[in-house]
């Protein structure tokens, strides 16, 4: 176990005193006491993609070798984990991405919430209910008098298509959606 500072450890790999610090505050940078662990760091580092957001990840990266570092040199922390740095990083800028589209797609009314729909649904179904409950009060007279059973059922196909088309789509659009 070789143990440096950070300042040694920036200028053994070309980059500044402030990108060490950057990469010990994402995680990458394994201290031992104040000191930077090369063999851990190193592993730790080249699990990063060559290329993070566009640009060109500095220092050792998976694509590019780092040496005789073993890949298992972790902290015991990580030896838990189900994914390595990188591939953790990748699947949570994969979920934030899908997230900001979720939220796109939300504001753009392209989706809608389930809660929205289930009370515009209950509401249309409600006043159905009501509508065809009705029916029987209204109609119920006038089927009396009718001795025919076609000139009954064409009473009722009429009147069930009419209370129907009362609920057109615009109007439930106003009712329960705006």
């Amino acid at each position: 176990m070789s143990l440096i500072t950070q300042a040694a450890f920036s200028r053994m790999h070309g980059v500044s005193r402030k990108t060490v610090m950057v990469w010990n505050r994402a995680g990458h940078i394994v201290l031992r006491g104040g000191l930077v662990d090369i063999l851990a760091t190193n592993a730790r580092l080249s699990e990063r993609p060559a290329t993070y957001r566009g640009g060109r990840t500095k220092g050792p990266c998976g694509d590019r070798p780092t040496g005789d570092a073993p890949p298992s040199s972790f902290s015991p922390a990580d030896a838990n984990s189900p994914f390595s740095f990188a591939e953790a990083n990748r699947v949570k800028e994969n979920y934030a991405a899908k997230l900001k589209q979720l939220d796109f797609d939300r504001e753009s009314g392209i989706v809608i919430e389930v809660a929205a729909v289930t009370r515009a649904l209950a509401g249309v179904l409600t006043i159905t209910r009501t509508k065809l409950l009705g029916l029987g009060i209204r109609l119920g007279p006038r089927i009396a008098l009718l001795n025919d059973a076609q000139a009954i059922h064409a009473l009722l196909d009429i009147e069930v298509t009419r209370a129907l088309e009362e609920l057109t789509v615009a109007e439930i659009q106003t009712r329960f959606l705006a």
